[in-house]
């Protein structure tokens, strides 16, 4: 995101009120059971502002017992693995798995 105005608008455009930060289906982090998940990959650039977000929620999958791989890769921003043509690093990462 190149600002924070951009970043709290695309936040206004997925949630309908600020209560909704809290609801497991906006964030999965806010679910309480992570038990009995199947594997999982989670992927993650590290200038994504989701980044933190990424990583815990693979901690408590893995906490909880579940199979879970991530993977926080270095200068690739948000859902970068949409973007391959334009990453090649992610692009090249993608044809390793």
């Amino acid at each position: 995101f190149s600002n924070i105005l951009l970043l709290h608008w695309t936040v206004s455009q997925y949630l309908s009120s600020k209560s909704d930060k809290d609801d497991p289906r906006a964030s999965p982090l806010f679910y309480k059971d992570f038990s009995s998940l199947p594997p999982c990959l989670v992927l993650a650039g590290d200038c994504d502002p989701l980044v933190d977000e990424s990583v815990a929620y693979a901690k408590k999958m893995l906490d909880a017992g579940n199979l879970v791989q991530c993977v926080v890769e270095k200068g690739l921003i948000h859902a970068y693995f949409t973007y391959l043509r334009f990453f090649p690093k992610a692009s090249a990462r993608s044809e390793e798995r």
